[in-house]
């Protein structure tokens, strides 16, 4: 795109991506994004992030019942992405606010899924 070239972007060796997963689940939220068998064209690893431990630990979460050997599992998953960085994590507010007197009908959502429709404003 001509406006691309203008910035100069064609000739960077980076690029971005602002992406929220909106994670349902484990295996979409975590193991999806870094295993090496989901990498396209197969899924969402799209960074072709490669790290050998991690795939042996999401393989073993995949296969287990038990939430809190699962759970176990996936905390070493996080922790062994976390430290390889191969994205740059620019915002993990766990939690909207709304902190303004002038809002009402605020109500903290229990999810990932903020509902926004309730909200007023007050002049």
């Amino acid at each position: 795109m001509p406006w691309l070239e203008s910035i100069g972007a064609d000739k960077s060796e980076f690029d971005g991506i602002n992406f929220s997963m909106a994670p349902i689940d484990s295996s979409q939220g975590i193991l999806k994004k870094w295993m090496t068998a989901y990498a396209p064209p197969s899924c969402c690893n799209w960074g072709f992030y490669k790290n050998d431990e991690v795939d042996k630990l999401g393989l073993a979460a995949l296969a287990e019942f038990d939430q809190a050997k699962r759970d176990a599992l996936l905390t070493q998953v996080n922790d062994l992405v976390m430290a390889d960085a191969p994205e740059l994590f620019i915002v993990h507010d766990l939690n909207p606010r709304a902190l303004s007197p002038k809002l009402s009908g605020f109500v903290q959502a229990q999810s990932w899924f903020q509902d926004l429709t309730p909200i007023v404003v007050a002049p």
